[in-house]
This record gives structure tokens, sequence and C-alpha cells, in this order.
């Protein structure tokens, strides 16, 4: 029987330098992701999940018509309506 001989061990210097590789295209790559994430963001689901939310909030009914995100611009929110709650005044033009 032939014994299998271990592969000999990477020298310290190779194993830091292949971490710091890693480790660099990771940064990388999150780096990218975040430039990019505008452009990557579901829009429609993240109007809808604020809109619910804020309904859910003041009691009324909230509609979003269009979001846009931006490093420019931030978060726009365009056409957002709230509507009176129904069989009740509305105290805050009261």
């Amino acid at each position: 029987m032939t014994q299998l001989s271990t592969p000999p061990a990477l020298p310290r210097i190779e194993r830091l330098r292949r971490a710091t590789r890693i480790g660099a295209w990771a940064a990388l790559l999150t780096a990218i992701a975040y430039v990019a994430m505008p452009w990557w963001l579901p829009r429609g689901w993240i109007a809808r999940r604020m809109a619910d939310d804020l309904s859910a909030q003041l009691r009324r009914q909230v509609s979003i018509g269009r979001l846009t995100i931006s490093w420019s611009g931030g978060l726009v929110l365009e056409d957002l309506a709230v509507r009176d709650r129904p069989g009740g005044p509305n105290e805050y033009l009261a």
C-alpha cells in the first residue's frame, strides 16, 4: 500500500496575500453593489410597503403614485395622497 502524501502547507506570506486578495475583492464587490443600489432596489415594493405602513400608522388610506431613488435627489415620493378617515372629521383641518 502506498500512502498519499499531503500537499505542502503554504508559507505564511502566501496565506496572508490570499486572504488580502479575497478581502479586497469582497470590499470591491460590496462597494459596487452599494453604489448601484438606486438602480436595483425594487421601487414598486418599497412604495407599497411605505404606503401600507403609513396607512396603518395614520389609520387613513395612503397611496404613493411614484417613488424615485437617486444619490443626488435622495428618496422622492410623487403623488402622495392621504385620504380622509371614513365617517370621521378631518382633525388636521378642523
